[in-house]
């Protein structure tokens, strides 16, 4: 599997299960597809008829310039998940278990400050835009200290509470630091993103 792939448990307890990308043994229903990387939310302040638009594939990319010469691509092997290996299934559940598969990108770090801990399920930011850019079940990258990307983790949202608020599934693993900082954490192929087809 080419495509990044992201699995996360919600309603944690005690002794979870070990699950993530090394877990899926194989998939079926395989499909190459080639899609478009460049997340709208990183351009979000740029106007249509600026002179470039500063994108990575093409910086001098314009109005008058094809989508096709202007974004950057990446082609991903997609499909069902068919076998897992090498599980811990856990115990002691106090909850029903979500499971969430996601194939995800990642915006530029975004607004604000935030405070979190391992103990609970709880972002706390300052001058955050949480409403604005995270609906319910979306995914979040949080990084508990932006000098060093061995912190980051990704996490699914249960609530989106205000624009300084968010509730995770389960508690972050890493405590956040002075620098934490936040990024979207987008799927793969939904509508907003161009596939090429041939």
């Amino acid at each position: 599997m080419t495509a990044p792939i992201f699995i996360r448990l919600g309603n944690r307890s005690r002794k979870y299960p070990n699950l993530d990308k090394r877990s899926v043994g194989s998939i079926n229903n395989v499909r190459e597809i080639t899609y478009n990387t460049d997340l709208i939310l990183n351009y979000a302040n740029l106007t249509i008829d600026s002179a470039s638009y500063g994108f990575p594939a093409n910086s001098s990319a314009n109005q008058s310039s094809s989508l096709e010469d202007s974004l950057s691509y990446e082609t991903g092997t997609f499909g069902s998940i068919f076998t897992l290996t090498d599980i811990n299934t856990g115990n002691a559940y106090t909850n029903g278990v979500n499971i969430f598969v996601r194939s995800t990108l990642f915006s530029n770090s975004l607004p604000g400050t935030l405070s979190y801990d391992t103990t609970s399920n709880t972002v706390i930011g300052t001058s955050t835009i949480f409403d604005s850019i995270f609906a319910n079940d979306d995914v979040i990258a949080l990084v508990a200290d932006s000098a060093n990307t061995e912190t980051l983790e990704l996490q699914v949202i249960k609530e989106v509470t205000n624009s300084t608020q968010i509730i995770l599934y389960g508690p972050p693993t890493i405590n956040s630091t002075g620098s934490a900082i936040y990024e979207a954490a987008p799927t793969v192929l939904p509508a907003n993103l161009l596939v090429l087809t041939s």
